[in-house]
């Protein structure tokens, strides 16, 4: 086990590379996970050049957990925080309780009776869903009765994982390669590990574990590593962290501002001329992040007016969100037939199918049998001539999608893709749409973040959470609404663990930069409809002068 601080020269990819090349293991034998799917994406182009893009696997914990079902043909549909939330709604409804769908997961775990639990795993079990939790344990149980597994699984950010999720890596592995850093744990609030992260290493394996601690970092410079340090250390102690080095170490600005406006433009103008001034920095060289997405949707709005913004840091348009969507629920019914979830969603976007139709579709019909149901033709006949014949053209596309999909495939071919386009505009000529545009809104829904890529040379200026960004880097960071309330957030402020946590999701901000840092504050800000009069986080007191360049524009 490793542990290391942002851009080891020893990572995750580093050590595949060694196992492939040194030790001859073949490169199918070899899994490599992290946290995020851009994370992942960043590690798979690592190991491209070393590997070759037919290598083993490359993702995250559940995309391991979801290769492990579906090679032992295992046929599910995986509910996201979304659906999860629908699905215990429709079962609270069903139950006579009504509660507001973005407080339903919270009450599922915190609040919902044993009724309210069982028929929610029993309406799961009906419809071949599981949600993220259940995917890593059924993927546990099936890893532990044995057979097939990876000779070496390289684990990236362990310090996030949760027990269940590293009991689950040590079911599928024969080695274990573990890398991580305590000061960058930042998802406690999704059960990940307290404590040491090698103490959880060890549990999970049954084993003990060789530790290593590598503590220079090659990303950032000196005076990034000292004031990020600083503020997760609260500016009391020195922790070890060491940059390496390098001659470039311009001094950390920290800039405030009149008000949120103000601080949008100015990132925007400053941005434009850093691109300008340096013909070597691109658009995708640089990120804007913040602690929650509304904090950015200010600058959002400067860059898109400049033309810095990536294809999708504008958020995507209302037709490519619907489209996104339905292909989404397509991918998922073609993947298990008894995601009724799914079906309905898939209904309810085709024309003259609406919610009468769903409702006389559904009508008595048992949990995971709709798509039966409606193949039979039972159901059709309380249906007009048009909505009958709108719910056959999907059921038709379902099953010629079906039927191009090989044995334990995992529904989610390019094939369903294109095939899912040609049928689009079939059906409406005048709207073409491509499968590009499809596959990157696709990946951009499931992410959550910008998938601009950084080999276009067009490529904008990236905007996501500091959660988003982890895993990621850019020569350029601007970190916006550094405020008390926000960063860290005021539902932290009772809780001396969670400021802790605030902390670290800081220095994940902050060393997210190679080159230069940018932090900035306003002292108003409207957030709901609601004029806030902030000052400056307490963070940005506790950074060392020396680092530090500090400017009014207030």
């Amino acid at each position: 086990m490793i542990r290391r601080p942002p851009r080891s020269p020893l990572s995750s990819s580093s050590a595949a590379s060694d196992v492939y090349k040194r030790q001859g293991v073949q490169a199918d034998k070899i899994a490599a996970v992290s946290f995020t799917n851009r994370a992942a994406a960043e590690l798979r182009a690592r190991l491209e050049p070393t590997a070759g893009a037919s290598g083993g696997f490359t993702g995250t914990l559940h995309g391991l957990a979801g290769a492990v079902l579906r090679k032992h043909r295992c046929r599910f549909s995986v509910l996201d925080e979304t659906d999860k939330a629908a699905l215990v709604q429709r079962v609270a409804g069903g139950l006579g309780q009504q509660i507001q769908r973005n407080k339903a997961v919270r009450w599922l775990e915190q609040e919902g009776s044993e009724e309210m639990v069982q028929s929610y795993q029993a309406t799961c079990a009906a419809m071949g869903l599981v949600d993220y939790d259940g995917l890593i344990l059924k993927a546990t149980t099936q890893g532990n009765l044995g057979g097939w597994r990876w000779e070496h699984l390289l684990l990236d950010e362990a310090q996030d994982c949760s027990q269940g999720q590293l009991e689950f890596v040590a079911s599928v592995a024969e080695a274990v390669f573990a890398v991580g850093d305590p000061d960058q744990r930042i998802y406690s609030w999704r059960g990940g590990t307290e404590g040491s992260m090698k103490e959880g290493v060890e549990a999970a394996l049954g084993r003990g574990v060789a530790c290593l601690s590598l503590m220079e970092n090659w990303r950032s410079s000196k005076t990034i590593v000292q004031t990020a340090e600083h503020v997760v250390s609260e500016g009391a102690f020195d922790r070890g962290h060491r940059a390496a080095d390098r001659t470039y170490s311009p001094p950390v600005k920290v800039v405030s501002h009149s008000c949120a406006k103000k601080e949008a433009v100015w990132v925007a103008d400053t941005i434009s001329k850093l691109v300008q001034r340096d013909r070597t920095m691109r658009g995708c060289d640089v990120a804007v992040l913040g602690r929650t997405t509304a904090v950015l949707n200010e600058v959002r709005r400067e860059l898109v007016q400049r033309g810095l913004a990536g294809e999708h840091s504008a958020g995507p348009g209302e037709r490519e969100t619907e489209l996104t969507t339905e292909l989404r629920n397509l991918l998922r019914v073609v993947a298990n037939p008894r995601d009724d979830m799914a079906l309905i969603g898939l209904l309810s976007a085709v024309k003259n199918v609406g919610p009468k139709t769903i409702q006389k579709c559904t009508t008595d019909v048992p949990e995971g049998q709709l798509m039966v149901a409606l193949q039979s033709g039972t159901q059709q006949s309380n249906l007009t001539k048009t909505a009958a014949n709108a719910v056959g053209t999907v059921l038709r596309l379902v099953e010629r999608l079906v039927n191009l999909q090989p044995a334990g495939s995992d529904g989610s071919s390019d094939a369903i893709v294109a095939e899912f386009v040609r049928h689009k505009n079939s059906m409406d000529p005048d709207s073409i749409i491509s499968a590009h545009m499809l596959q990157a809104a696709l990946q951009s829904s499931v992410v959550g973040v910008s998938p601009v890529s950084r080999d276009q040379p067009d490529g904008g200026v990236e905007l996501c959470t500091v959660h988003a960004a982890k895993g990621l880097e850019w020569r350029c960071v601007f970190i916006v609404g550094c405020e008390e309330g926000l960063f860290p957030h005021e539902r932290t402020f009772k809780d001396h663990e969670q400021v802790e946590e605030e902390r670290r999701l800081m220095f994940v901000g902050m060393t997210r930069a190679c080159d230069l840092l940018h932090l900035s504050y306003a002292h108003s800000r409207f957030q709901a409809g609601n004029l806030l009069v902030p000052k400056g986080s307490r963070f940005l007191s506790e950074l060392p002068a020396h680092c530090v360049e500090r400017i009014s524009l207030s």
